[in-house]
């Protein structure tokens, strides 16, 4: 079994899942079941501190001015429930994208970037949002460049402008990185599921545990290279 992040093997995945999930139980976040689809609540904002995010009142109150405005319920009605990442096909799903590229709008701002908007679309649509915090986003970002500049290639998704990331096509990176790896994400997703210390159920999606993966591996390569840095 080989899972791949951007092309680079990942050894070991099912370790570095079980780290991760040790760090931050699963029942604390992934485990806390939404039954709002179609709306926002202020919970969903709190559940960010599991995360890792920082829901201070102040930030609370000018991200629910925009989370309760009517559109938001309108936008995520357009959003299927059951739609996979790496089933979402642009030619097919045109509006849905068209949908996430206005919530992400109306969201964002004063008390909400793009980490805090993610984890908290994630809740309602886990199956399709991923959590978009830095070190993922630079993963993201790393990868395409890299590719552009050795290959040449035209149809990397223009992911960066000014001081925003474009939050759909690093989704779509995302997808096209995940579509071919379905397979060993299924099994390590077995793995987990049957290792009781985690209490982990199937109802996690493969795009947690490629994120999961994702953020780890970022993680690990900057504290390696800060660790190198610090021996010279």
């Amino acid at each position: 079994m080989e899972l791949k992040i951007f092309g680079a093997p990942i050894l070991k995945v099912e370790k570095i899942l079980i780290i991760k999930f040790q760090d931050m139980p699963y029942r604390y976040y992934d485990g806390v079941k939404d039954n709002e689809a179609y709306m926002i609540l202020p919970l969903d904002y709190c559940m960010i501190a599991a995360m890792n995010g920082q829901p201070r009142a102040d930030r609370m109150r000018e991200f629910m001015k925009r989370a309760e405005k009517p559109i938001i319920e309108a936008l995520l009605k357009a959003i299927p429930l059951d739609l996979d990442l790496h089933k979402a096909d642009d030619k097919v799903l045109s509006d849905v994208w068209d949908a996430l590229k206005e919530l992400f709008e109306k969201l964002e701002g004063k008390g909400a970037r793009t980490a805090v908007v993610t984890k908290v679309l994630h809740r309602k649509r886990p199956r399709l949002i991923p959590m978009l915090d830095n070190k993922v986003l630079n993963n993201c970002i790393y990868h395409a460049w890299k590719d552009l500049k050795s290959d040449n290639k035209t149809t990397i998704p223009y992911i960066w402008h000014g001081q925003k990331y474009n939050i759909c096509n690093c989704m779509r990176l995302m997808r096209d990185d995940i579509s071919p790896q379905v397979k060993p994400l299924r099994t390590i997703r077995d793995i987990l599921i049957h290792n009781k210390k985690l209490d982990i159920d199937r109802s996690i999606t493969l795009l947690r545990l490629y994120e999961a993966v994702m953020w780890k591996i970022y993680y690990y390569n900057v504290w390696r290279q800060h660790s190198k840095k610090s021996k010279r």
